[in-house]
């Protein structure tokens, strides 16, 4: 009975050993994320100034600002997946964050964040 505690003793710490290194290269290992800035409101107003010189009628308009909101939201995720990002609104910052709007704006133009 005491060999068996024992034994349970030692694979209990064991475990706990090996999950805290574990967490800990985990933590350390990946660099903290990048906060980055998006003018929300400079993307949205050219997109109505652009969509208000269309003659698309009340259902195209609606497909065409879901298909605008659905590429946005898409190349926001994918740029912070993929170059580990904090995305904020450019009001929310108070100082600092690299301002990433010319490049989504460059992307939304060039049609990315299609049906992908």
């Amino acid at each position: 009975m005491k060999q068996k505690v024992m034994m349970v003793s030692v694979t209990v710490v064991l475990s706990t050993m090996i999950s805290v290194l574990m967490c800990w290269l985990l933590w350390f290992s990946s660099p903290p994320p990048t906060v980055v800035t998006l003018d929300l409101k400079q993307l949205i107003k050219e997109f109505v100034v652009a969509s208000a010189t269309t003659s698309l009628k009340d259902e195209a308009l609606e497909s065409h600002v879901a298909d605008y909101t659905q590429r946005l939201e898409f190349i926001c995720q994918k740029l912070a997946h993929q170059e580990h990002l904090v995305i904020v609104p450019k009001e929310a910052a108070i100082w600092g964050g690299q301002d990433i709007t010319g490049q989504v704006r460059a992307l939304l133009d060039a049609g990315y964040g299609g049906k992908e």
